[in-house]
C-alpha cells in the first residue's frame, strides 16, 4: 500500500540531486540549474499540504507530519524558491554562478529534511548539513577577509551547537530508549505526570543552548554581522530561513522543553537581553544590511523570549512573519534607503516636548492593555504575547506624538488612536488564531507566569520604552560630545564583536591576500 508520507521527500530529494550534479554541467547551464531548483522548491511547497490532507498528522518512517512541520516547510520552500529565482540573474556572468546555485540547493534540501524529519538523529544530521552548506556560502568570496572571519566564527559557534544537540540526543536515547518523535512525545506526556528526570532536564537545557548558539544570540552574534560580505541571496536565505532553525528545533521539541524550567529560564533571559541589545544597536547603524542583521539578532531574541515564556504559537507566528519580512527586506534592500528617507523625523534642532512624548507612550500602552484585556490576554497569563504586542504598538509612538503636536486636530488624534487599536486587535487576534490552529501541535503552557517571567516581561517593556524615548529625543542631541561618544560605543555593539574578532584572529589568522586569491581560483 502506498504511503503518502513519502511525498514530502520529493522536493528535498530533487534539490539534493541538483546539488550533487556534476559541477561542469552546472557551470555551463546556471539558468537551467536555477529553474530546476525553483521547480524542486515549489514541489516541496505543494507536497506538504497534500500529504497532510491525505495522510493526516503523525509519523511514518522517517517523516513526522503535523501543522508545525507543514507550515515551516511551506515557508522555507517558498522563500527558497524566491531566493533561487532572484539568484538566477543576480550573479549572472560570475564564473562560479552554477556552483553557487548548487550550494543554495543543497542547503535548502538540508533545511527541508530537518523540518520534516521524524527522529532527532536525522534532525541532527540535517542540522549539521545546513551548517556545512552555510560555511561554503559564507566563503564564496574567499578573498574577502571579513567573509573568512565570519565563516570561522560561524564554524566555532555551529560546532558547539552541534555538540550540544548530539549530547542531548544521547541523553534522551538513554532515558527514553528512542529518538523517534512519536515515542519521545509519548514519553514526554508520561513525564508530565511523573516529573521530568534529571537526564531529560539536562538534555532540554543542552537543546536550549544549541538553539541559542544557532540563532546568533548574545554573546555569539558577531558572525551574523559579517554575512554581508556574501552575495545578497545568501543573506536573504540565511536571515529568512536558516537562522530560524534554532527556533524551529525548540518548537519541534516543545513537549519536552515546556517541562524544563531551567531551559525555559535560560531562553527567556538570553532572549530578552539579545532583543534589547540588537534593537538598540540597530538604531545607530548607517549600513542598511548591517542594520537588518542587528534587526535579525533582535528578532531571534524575541523568539527565544517568547519560547522561554511558554508562548509557543506566538513564536511560530513570529517565525513566519519575520521570515517573509526579512527575505523581502534583503532582496529589496535598495528600496529600504528610500523608505528611510521618507520616514518622519523631527526638524533639525527641534526637540520633542517631554509631555507630548509621555502622553504618546502612555496612549500606546493604554491601547495595548485595553485590547489585550478585551481578548483575554494578561501579563500573568501570557507574558510573551503581551510583551511583543506592547512593543509592536509602541512603534506607533511617533505617529501618536505627531497627532498631538502643537496644534492637535481631533480628527488626526482619533485616527491615530484608531490605527493603534486596529494594530493591537490584529496582533492579538492573530495570536488567538495561531493558538487555535496549532493547539494539537504545540503544548499549552498552563498556570500563572512565574515571578521571573513577569519580571522579564516588565523589564523588556521598560527597556523598549527607554529605547523609544532614546530614538526620538536623541535626534535633538546629535551634535553634543556626550552623544557622539555614546553613539560610537553603541554603533560598535559595545565592542563585543571586536573582542570576538581578536580572539578568532589570534587563534586562526587570515591568510595573506595572494594566498586567498589563489584559494579562490
Amino acid at each position: 500500500m502506498f504511503d503518502p508520507f513519502w511525498l514530502v521527500w520529493t522536493g528535498p530529494l530533487l534539490l539534493l540531486l541538483i546539488g550533487v550534479a556534476p559541477a561542469r554541467w552546472a557551470q555551463t547551464r546556471p539558468g537551467r540549474v536555477a529553474d530546476l531548483a525553483v521547480l524542486a522548491s515549489l514541489t516541496a511547497l505543494v507536497s506538504g499540504p497534500v500529504v497532510l490532507a491525505i495522510g493526516g498528522v503523525g509519523q511514518s518512517g522517517l517523516a513526522y507530519i503535523d501543522g508545525l512541520s507543514i507550515t515551516v516547510m511551506a515557508l522555507v520552500s517558498l522563500v527558497g524558491a524566491v531566493v533561487l529565482r532572484f539568484s538566477r540573474h543576480y550573479l549572472e556572468g560570475d564564473r562560479r554562478h552554477g556552483v553557487f546555485l548548487q550550494t543554495l540547493a543543497l542547503m535548502l534540501a538540508a533545511a527541508l529534511v530537518m523540518i520534516v524529519s521524524g527522529n532527532l538523529l536525522l534532525t541532527g544530521l540535517a542540522w549539521l548539513a545546513t551548517g556545512l552548506g552555510l560555511r561554503r556560502l559564507l566563503t564564496f568570496y574567499r578573498h574577502r577577509p571579513a567573509a573568512l572571519l565570519s565563516a570561522r566564527k560561524n564554524l566555532i559557534v555551529s560546532r558547539l551547537a552541534d555538540i550540544c544537540l548530539l549530547a542531548a540526543a544521547l541523553l534522551l536515547w538513554r532515558e527514553a530508549g528512542s529518538l523517534n518523535y512519536a515515542a519521545l512525545f509519548a514519553q514526554a506526556e508520561a513525564w508530565r505526570q511523573t516529573g521530568l528526570p534529571a537526564t531529560a532536564a539536562t538534555a532540554a537545557a543542552l537543546i536550549a543552548l544549541s538553539a541559542l548558539l544557532k540563532s546568533a544570540q548574545l554573546p555569539t552574534h558577531g558572525w551574523l554581522l559579517e554575512v554581508m560580505e556574501t552575495p545578497t541571496p545568501v543573506s536573504a536565505l540565511l536571515h529568512a530561513g536558516i537562522i530560524n532553525s534554532g527556533g524551529f528545533l525548540l518548537l519541534r521539541l516543545a513537549p519536552l522543553i515546556d517541562q524544563a524550567p531551567g531551559a525555559l529560564a535560560l531562553l527567556a533571559v538570553v532572549g530578552a537581553a539579545t532583543a534589547l541589545f540588537g534593537s538598540l544597536v540597530m538604531l545607530t547603524q548607517t549600513s542598511v544590511k548591517v542594520s537588518l542583521a542587528y534587526s535579525t539578532v533582535a528578532q531571534m531574541g524575541f523568539m527565544m523570549l517568547e519560547i522561554g515564556l511558554g508562548a509557543y504559537p506566538a513564536a511560530l507566528l513570529h517565525l513566519v512573519a519575520h521570515s517573509l519580512y526579512k527575505a523581502h527586506a534583503f532582496l529589496s534592500s535598495g528600496s529600504v534607503v528610500e523608505l528611510a528617507r521618507a520616514a518622519w523625523s523631527p526638524a533639525p534642532g527641534e526637540r520633542p516636548h517631554p509631555a507630548r512624548l509621555v502622553l504618546a507612550l502612555a496612549g500606546s500602552l493604554a491601547v495595548t492593555a485595553a485590547m489585550a484585556a478585551a481578548l483575554g490576554v494578561t501579563l500573568a497569563r501570557a507574558p510573551g504575547v503581551f510583551v511583543l504586542g506592547t512593543v509592536l504598538v509602541m512603534g506607533l509612538t511617533q505617529l501618536l506624538a505627531q497627532a498631538i503636536d502643537r496644534r492637535p486636530s481631533s480628527h488626526v488624534v482619533l485616527r491615530a488612536i484608531a490605527l493603534s487599536g486596529l494594530l493591537a486587535a490584529a496582533y492579538f487576534g492573530l495570536q488567538r488564531l495561531s493558538e487555535q490552529l496549532y493547539a494539537a501541535d504545540l503544548p499549552i503552557h498552563v498556570g500563572t507566569a512565574s515571578p521571573l517571567d513577569i519580571a522579564l516581561a516588565v523589564l523588556v517593556i521598560a527597556g523598549f520604552v527607554g529605547l523609544t524615548v532614546f530614538q526620538i529625543v536623541a535626534v535633538g542631541h546629535v551634535d553634543g560630545p556626550r552623544w557622539r561618544a555614546l553613539h560610537a560605543h553603541i554603533a560598535n555593539g559595545f565592542y563585543l564583536n571586536t573582542l570576538a574578532n581578536r580572539a578568532v584572529l589570534a587563534l586562526w589568522p587570515n591568510p595573506p591576500a595572494k594566498a586567498a586569491q589563489g584559494e579562490m581560483q
